[in-house]
């Protein structure tokens, strides 16, 4: 009778970890894809080579094309719905504050790769890449033209990922072992000492204290005294890692070459590894919460965690069951519920300004005039408690 009872525990831990929490989705291309950003459970961002820029606003299901140009782009950021940026190769760099669907270029940049972009907010960001560059602005969603300055970094080798956890404090990680630290919001940098050689490609913070990094060659490096001392953690991996996110002190992933993914609850101190399900290289990790996570990478993977497809946890989604009618629509539009729903109607235009806010009761179906709304492309956000579903509209 024990051993059956054994038998038994053994096969219902191996009939979970058979079921990978990550599962595939279609990004309706085959180009590599460099970098992911989501900002919350729904709103997200892929960008890559050729020229690929995409988002989704139901949390990968459906992708939509809306970059510029042709270029390879290796990094994208948004601080919100709205406010964007992407850079690529030969100092290509561009701005959105409407989403994605448009998007302006940012000037002043050399002709060197740039490799990642991240803003404290709207305004204030940063910028690093190839030879050692590093950028910085401080009116990054002005309409009148984004304003960069060069920073001199102190180094020439190329710079992978820049990460700033308060509007101060911020950390660059380069080839060859290199970390950078500022205290002045990116206008000074010092080296940190990693003890290591390996190619860093990523850095990412839970605060001001307690951060990672990985690199080449199954690279984690941690600190929990802002960068006075890194120390090395057992990845458990020899394969390159190309990108690291925390979402708190404790639980955190990293991805790289040939479909690895690892995975702490721990803040490290364990590292194990997860079923990706796919075999090509992983450039991108982006998380919003415990519960919803991307990865992207070459020939055009991407895979999304979801830990409630194991039965092990079943978290609340954030999405409501609605219908928008007459879209495009030109003097009204429907919106249908599947149930009696008290909720919160945002009329959102394209440049991020509040059309309309209205609050809904007890309702099964809700009728809006936009006779007197400008022609164009707007977002209709529904939000009950915490679930929500956000929808474009076109108005002609």
């Amino acid at each position: 009778m024990k051993l059956k009872v054994i038998l038994s525990i053994v096969f219902i831990v191996s009939f979970r970890t058979a079921f990978s929490q990550w599962t595939s989705l279609s990004s309706g291309t085959t180009n590599n894809l460099n970098s992911i950003c989501f900002t919350d459970s729904v709103n997200g961002w892929i960008v890559g080579e050729s020229g690929t820029s995409k988002n989704t606003m139901d949390g990968g299901a459906v992708w939509y094309d809306n970059g510029p140009g042709t270029y390879n782009y290796n990094a994208v950021y948004f601080t919100d719905f709205a406010n964007g940026n992407s850079v690529g190769d030969v100092g290509n760099g561009f701005m959105t504050p409407a989403t994605g669907i448009i998007w302006f270029v940012a000037n002043g940049f050399s002709l060197n790769n740039l490799n990642s972009v991240y803003f404290s907010n709207p305004n204030l960001g940063w910028i690093c890449g190839d030879g050692g560059k590093i950028f910085k602005t401080v009116n990054g969603s002005s309409l009148n033209g984004v304003v960069w300055t060069s920073i001199i970094s102190g180094v020439t080798i190329p710079l992978n990922s820049l990460f700033f956890p308060s509007t101060t404090l911020g950390w660059v990680v380069g080839n060859s072992g290199t970390i950078l630290n500022s205290i002045n919001s990116g206008s000074n940098w010092s080296p940190q000492n990693s003890a290591v050689t390996f190619n860093l490609n990523s850095v990412h913070f839970s605060g001001v204290d307690s951060g990672w990094v990985c690199g080449d060659n199954g690279t984690v490096l941690f600190t929990s005294n802002h960068g006075i001392n890194w120390t090395t953690q057992n990845s458990g991996t020899t394969q390159n890692l190309k990108s690291i996110y925390f979402v708190d002190n404790n639980h955190g992933w990293a991805v790289g070459d040939a479909g690895t993914i690892i995975s702490t609850s721990n803040g490290g101190a364990n590292w194990n590894p997860e079923i990706s399900g796919v075999t090509q290289n992983l450039n991108s990790v982006s998380f919003s919460g415990l519960h919803f996570g991307w990865a992207s990478g070459n020939n055009g993977t991407l895979i999304k965690y979801h830990p409630s497809a194991t039965g092990i946890e079943n978290p609340t989604q954030n999405d409501l069951q609605i219908s928008v009618f007459q879209n495009p629509a030109t003097k009204q539009i429907t919106i249908h519920y599947s149930e009696n729903t008290n909720a919160f109607i945002t009329l959102i235009d394209v440049v991020g300004k509040t059309m309309l806010k209205l609050p809904i009761k007890n309702q099964v179906q809700t009728i809006i005039s936009v006779t007197d709304l400008p022609r164009g492309v707007y977002f209709i956000k529904i939000s009950e408690n915490d679930k929500y579903v956000i929808k474009k509209i076109v108005l002609m």
